[in-house]
């Protein structure tokens, strides 16, 4: 029945994660992209309008869930889209591109009009290409929808990649796009192992995606409740496996907090840990006694853990 409860306990905690908003999902927060591997945030937008004035050709007026990205690219030239995904299920995703313009000035949104659509899909399974030709000093402007969160799928991420990037005779985009960019997550998971009966501990695993991540220092993923931790070292891909283990099966809210050591950006999640089935407690008070007039010293022993009834 403690299981039971945790698993919906969980799914719920990260189905409130992910339902914000992330600071992508607007035309004029779009994210940077350079041909670099990013993972595509997966947040519930439910339902959400399309921003107005645009033209979004075959897709749909109201969406779930979505991301803008733009570039500019730096050489003429041909640009293969790549679209991936980490879990072995199968998924698809949507998306449109409009370009190329000569500057950003009056682009969103009224400015993504139908005779500036370079390619639409409203069904592209996932590992997906797409070759788009671009101009140099232009600037492509991608609207992405991702499918919806559901408890089939919580947290598989879709990444977004330029296949041919050092390949000759292909475009070349421009990366001081994202020179300045700070680091920011898209979100954490934690989940929790069942409590180990022998040990009295459990496990705490899961992922990080991330975006404009550093190329130095540590990505470091912390129970705050214990202070302990798992530190993974670079180079980071868009997405990271971590697991924070021997956690006293306390039954207790535990924060988890991820951040890199050389970047400004951080993010958290709140679990419940698991209750053991022997009691874990915290002893307090005591002092010395002497035989046969001295005081009994007091000694008290607060139970987080643990089957009642006790017995010591």
């Amino acid at each position: 029945m403690i299981k039971g409860f945790l698993v919906i306990v969980f799914f719920l905690s990260s189905f409130l994660l992910l339902s914000a908003q992330t600071n992508s999902d607007s035309c004029y927060k779009a994210m940077p992209f350079c041909g670099e591997k990013i993972a595509i945030p997966r947040v519930l937008g439910g339902g959400i309008p399309c921003e107005p004035c645009a033209s979004y050709g075959c897709l749909p007026a109201v969406t779930n869930q979505f991301t803008w990205v733009y570039f500019k690219a730096l050489t003429s030239g041909p640009v293969s889209l790549h679209f991936t995904k980490d879990w072995n299920i199968s998924t698809f995703v949507l998306y449109i591109i409009w370009g190329g313009f000569n500057n950003q000035d009056n682009v969103c949104t009224c400015g993504l009009t139908s005779d500036k659509i370079l390619y639409c899909t409203a069904y592209a399974v996932v590992p997906h290409d797409k070759i788009i030709n671009v101009t140099a000093g232009q600037y492509y402007y991608m609207y992405i929808i991702t499918p919806y969160i559901g408890s089939w799928n919580p947290y598989y991420t879709i990444f977004l990649e330029q296949n041919n990037l050092t390949t000759p005779g292909h475009a070349t985009l421009d990366c001081s796009l994202v020179i300045n960019e700070p680091c920011r997550f898209n979100y954490i998971v934690a989940d929790t192992t069942t409590c180990d009966p022998t040990k009295g501990t459990f496990s705490i695993q899961g992922v990080t995606a991330s975006q404009y991540a550093p190329t130095t220092g540590w990505l470091i993923v912390e129970d705050e409740t214990t202070g302990l931790r798992d530190s993974i070292p670079p180079p980071f891909n868009g997405i990271a496996n971590y697991k924070i283990e021997e956690i006293p099966c306390d039954g207790a809210k535990h924060i988890i907090k991820a951040w890199f050591t050389d970047g400004t950006c951080e993010i958290n999640d709140t679990i419940s840990a698991p209750r053991g089935f022997h009691a874990v407690g915290a002893i307090s008070g005591g002092g010395h006694y002497c035989q046969p007039g001295g005081t009994p010293p007091q000694v008290a022993i607060s139970i987080a853990s643990g089957v009642p009834p006790y017995s010591f």
